[in-house]
């Protein structure tokens, strides 16, 4: 189902800006965004460049990988999915797109996710005294967390997609 998933979406969008509008008055007027690998500062930009950025931009990826497999859902007939006879025959179509589109919505949300654990890091070094170096525990908690969870996914995707609804496996 959709909707709870654009739910989760939608509530850790807001979520997201408002905690990034929080912070937007006590930003330097120049703010590191750019990292090495050593975790100092190497990129710049100003404090309105930032936050138009940092806000819209987790937001505006969700949306994209929403709109895009929106339009693919008009387009069954050039799914590339196992049993695409099944899925794209008219009485599961309704199932198979209803899927794809909470899947694409779950997708987005783990992507924010992982946006804005990074984003929360640069903000806590722009918001800090202490010389600007990007914490490597919000770098690893931005890729940790949500990389096995899009695997998940992905395998999620092979089951649903892996056998015709109503088949027992084995059968």
């Amino acid at each position: 189902r959709p909707l709870p998933a654009a739910l989760v979406w939608l509530l850790l969008s807001v979520a997201h800006v408002v905690v990034i509008g929080h912070h937007a008055a006590d930003l330097p007027a120049r703010v590191a965004t750019h990292f090495n690998l050593q975790g100092a500062a190497n990129g710049w930009q100003s404090r309105d460049a930032f936050l138009l950025w940092a806000s819209l931009g987790p937001v505006a990826m969700g949306l994209f990988v929403v709109a895009v497999l929106g339009l693919c859902l008009k387009f069954p007939r050039s799914w590339n999915i196992p049993h695409k006879v099944h899925w794209t025959a008219p009485e599961n179509l309704p199932q198979a797109r209803a899927f794809l589109l909470a899947w694409a919505f779950w997708l987005a949300a783990l992507l924010l996710l992982s946006t804005g654990l990074l984003l929360q890091g640069v903000l806590q070094v722009n918001l800090g005294d202490a010389p600007v170096r990007l914490p490597r525990l919000w770098t690893v908690l931005a890729i940790v967390v949500p990389t096995p969870l899009i695997g998940l996914m992905i395998g999620w995707l092979y089951v649903f997609f892996g056998r015709p609804a109503g088949r027992v496996p084995g059968s």
